[in-house]
């Protein structure tokens, strides 16, 4: 006969003689040097031998390798990718690629270069690219392919040239999503020659990057989406190439939805009218220095709140005093410095914008040109008119 309280007490009991029977799972960081010491000899060779939830961490230098990730597995840098490269050097198709679909995947930090098809190729859902650098690469028709579910964060483009073939001198894509979404936030793309993004899945985005002195030779699309897509807090400036958002070679019109970007001196994104789907929208955009500010897509599109102004044409097709939308010089900061903040009072900012507007373009007020107050005493102020 058990006496009150034995039952709990020989529960816990059980539960500790099993938890003490059972071996701990730890997940294992791999540490990989360039010159072949570490834990493994290769990239490769440590994630075949990893497990779930394994990190392989790479020490600085330069690594000469094309690996295949696996799922459940975190590849990342040690010191940065200003330090951490893998460099095809030419010789081989990808950096990184997946034979197949992975889930649950990380790359942090990390420099990849030398490619001559895609720098990059994965399959699978929950993918994550954080802080990477994907420079002079050069052919491929993405030179980051994806077919999941990706997000890219804080990551650097600069100076690829995605072709659509070794003899086709038609533009590729440096990021292209054929499947599910894609997430790009923090990102720039700096001088390259290709597509910036083409997304053919739903619920794709690009927020709070930059994309700066890209042209689109061949096929001249700067950014090609086929279904629905977020643009927010993205600056364009001097970029050469169409926006294309559905409604061509028979895909339907892509839903998008367009909020506080800046866009300056570009050419081609907004000279000939779009195909949007019914729905779409315009909201709090800058648009300055281009041949034609804005033209109206097709489709029942919202456009209100926007400034275009100091373009050849500033609105196409479009009444510009209806909906809050404006003609006014923005008044950057430093524009030749390329700092599109905005000076105190300009018409952008939330204080001064028509129609409760609020925030026009994609930065706000960068502390520039303001009025500044140095406190005094009274004793101050009266020896002043002494």
């Amino acid at each position: 006969m058990s006496t009150p309280g034995m039952v709990p007490v020989l529960r816990w009991t059980a539960l500790l003689a099993l938890a003490l029977l059972t071996p701990p799972s730890f997940a294992r960081t791999w540490h990989i040097n360039p010159d072949g010491t570490g834990d493994a000899p290769t990239i490769q060779a440590a994630v075949d031998s990893a497990a779930a939830g394994d990190v392989v961490l790479l020490e600085a230098g330069v690594f000469l390798e094309q690996v295949a990730l696996k799922s459940d597995l975190t590849l990342r840098s040690l010191t940065g990718p200003t330090a951490t490269s893998i460099d095809a050097a030419g010789q081989r198709l990808y950096c990184i690629y997946t034979a197949g679909s992975v889930d649950n995947v990380t790359v942090e930090g990390i420099r990849f270069t030398g490619v001559g098809r895609a720098a990059i190729v994965l399959g699978g859902t929950n993918i994550l690219f954080r802080d990477c650098i994907i420079e002079d690469n050069t052919g491929g028709t993405g030179t980051l392919s994806t077919h999941g579910s990706t997000r890219i964060l804080d990551c650097v483009f600069r100076r690829n040239s995605a072709l659509a073939g070794a003899d086709d001198p038609s533009a590729g894509t440096l990021v292209l999503s054929e499947l599910g979404s894609v997430h790009l936030e923090g990102c720039s793309f700096d001088d390259n020659n290709g597509t910036v993004i083409e997304a053919w899945g739903a619920g794709s985005s690009m927020v709070r990057c930059q994309v700066r002195g890209n042209w689109a030779y061949g096929t001249p699309l700067l950014i090609a989406v086929w279904s629905t897509f977020d643009l927010r807090a993205t600056l364009f400036e001097g970029n050469s190439g169409e926006l294309l958002f559905g409604g061509r070679w028979g895909a339907p019109a892509a839903l998008l939805s367009a909020t506080r970007n800046t866009f300056v001196g570009n050419h081609g994104l907004f000279e000939e009218p779009m195909d949007l789907t019914d729905g779409s929208a315009f909201h709090a955009n800058v648009f300055t220095e281009a041949g034609v500010g804005f033209t109206m897509p097709t489709g029942l599109v919202s456009v209100t709140c926007n400034d275009s102004w100091g373009n050849g044409t500033d609105w196409a097709g479009l009444d510009p005093t209806i909906g809050g939308n404006f003609s006014a010089d923005p008044l950057f900061c430093d524009p030749d410095a390329g700092d599109y903040h905005l000076q105190w009072g300009s018409p952008c900012l939330p204080a001064n914008s028509p129609d409760d507007c609020g925030l026009i373009g994609a930065y706000g007020f960068g502390g520039c040109n303001s009025i500044s107050v140095t406190p005094e005493s009274w004793a101050q102020v009266k020896a002043r008119y002494r």
